[in-house]
């Protein structure tokens, strides 16, 4: 499952992240030193609701990674493909436990433990493979957590009633654009790719389910769990669903499975790998990112594998001292979409600003739809005055 760069890490009221009342800092970790924290959890214990935790390429070994009931962002910025948290140090442990509302873990390979909890959590663009459940199923969901454009593939599971692949284990669950495959339960197993017992409002929409052959057990078992099944494909299953189950339409059961769009012919179905666009459809015209410049639709002139449309540059302001620019005006004056801007520490006058006060809405006038606004240290040390009323497009006044 290829990943390229995102080109943009989250869009942020710029009034609001820098002048006060939001707290919401940036995080960055990487294994090779480059970034402020060494690890994925060092990070995490720094890390306050609202923050976002970013993670640069490479291989973690950590496990029991938790939120703690905090709504933190966890992301890579290369996807999957890039970005491992590797738990086979620490056998039998769940490598990840998420916790929070509204908030998002994506683009990781999560391998070598005992898988991921995640309670109110979307899970995007990750790949859970050879895990070993240690407890109910290798992605264990609770609390209306969702996955989306998912692969969950090669996991085990050894315990009895256990699930090698997705557990519903609360209701209001969906699953959106997965790939379950080959996944084992041995044991008296409850299912190899997905169960729920006693759990309502679950959905499972444009997923594909298939090669799960070891009988006597069935690829999806809903006890009591009238899961709503629509547009999915399972192929090449024991069996394929067992239990109480709702069709929503358009679903295909068979034997052998049907050839699937595939453009980059990674095994992964295209509708997979473009369901989070951040990491693999920059566009967002639902073609893969390496087909459109296979076909023309793209360019990458480095042959580094991202397109050059969605590459961010970095443009840096700061008042007293060495930067691109010296007040937000001007970088805002020479950004192009998909850029991201970083402010120094400061206070920025209004006198910067009484020129393009209304366009800190992002997209007013076409002028932006995809632009990063954000400050190097929170909004106690970058202060923006006179921004308020209309100025503010958050609505609520600047500080």
């Amino acid at each position: 499952m290829r990943m390229r760069m995102m080109s943009t890490l989250f869009l942020a009221s710029a009034a609001g992240l820098l002048s006060g009342g939001l707290h919401a800092d940036v995080l960055e970790v990487a294994a090779d030193g480059s970034q402020e924290y060494l690890t994925i959890e060092s990070a995490l214990d720094a890390a306050m609701t609202g923050d976002t935790v970013l993670v640069h390429p490479g291989t973690y070994v950590e496990s029991g990674l938790a939120t703690g009931g905090r709504s933190i962002t966890i992301r890579s910025v290369a996807g999957a493909d890039q970005t491992t948290i590797d738990g086979s140090s620490f056998p039998g442990v769940l490598v990840v436990q998420l916790d929070g509302e509204g908030v998002a873990f994506s683009g990781f390979t999560v391998t070598g433990g005992a898988g991921v909890f995640a309670g109110g959590y979307a899970i995007e663009a990750c790949v859970i493979e050879n895990n070993n459940a240690a407890l109910g199923g290798t992605v264990e969901l609770v609390e209306g957590a969702s996955m989306v454009g998912c692969v969950v593939r090669d996991n085990t599971s050894s315990v009895v009633d256990g699930t090698a692949g997705v557990l519903f284990a609360t209701g209001d669950i969906t699953l959106t654009n997965c790939l379950i495959e080959r996944n084992t339960a041995t044991k008296g197993g409850r299912s190899h790719a997905i169960s729920g017992v006693d759990v309502s409002g679950c959905l499972v929409e444009g997923c594909v389910i298939r090669d799960h052959i070891l009988k006597g057990i069935p690829a999806m078992v809903m006890e009591n769990t009238p899961a709503e099944i629509r547009n999915s494909t399972f192929c090449n299953n024991w069996v394929h669903v067992a239990g109480s189950w709702t069709d929503g339409g358009g679903n295909l059961f068979a034997t052998s499975c049907p050839a699937s769009n595939d453009c980059d012919g990674d095994g992964v179905p295209d509708e997979v790998q473009v369901a989070v666009p951040d990491y693999e459809d920059c566009n967002e015209n639902g073609v893969v990112d390496s087909c459109d410049i296979l076909n023309g639709t793209l360019t990458d002139f480095d042959s580094d594998g991202i397109p050059d449309e969605c590459v961010a540059r970095i443009i840096t302001v700061d008042d007293d001292g060495p930067a691109d620019y010296s007040t937000i005006e001007q970088a805002l004056q020479n950004a192009m979409n998909g850029d991201r801007i970083r402010v120094h520490p400061g206070t920025y006058s209004p006198n910067q600003y009484d020129e393009w006060g209304v366009n800190w809405s992002l997209g007013n006038g076409g002028m932006f739809n995809d632009l990063v606004i954000e400050s190097f240290e929170g909004p106690e040390s970058t202060i923006l005055l006179g921004v308020e009323g209309n100025d503010d497009p958050a609505g609520g006044g600047g500080g």
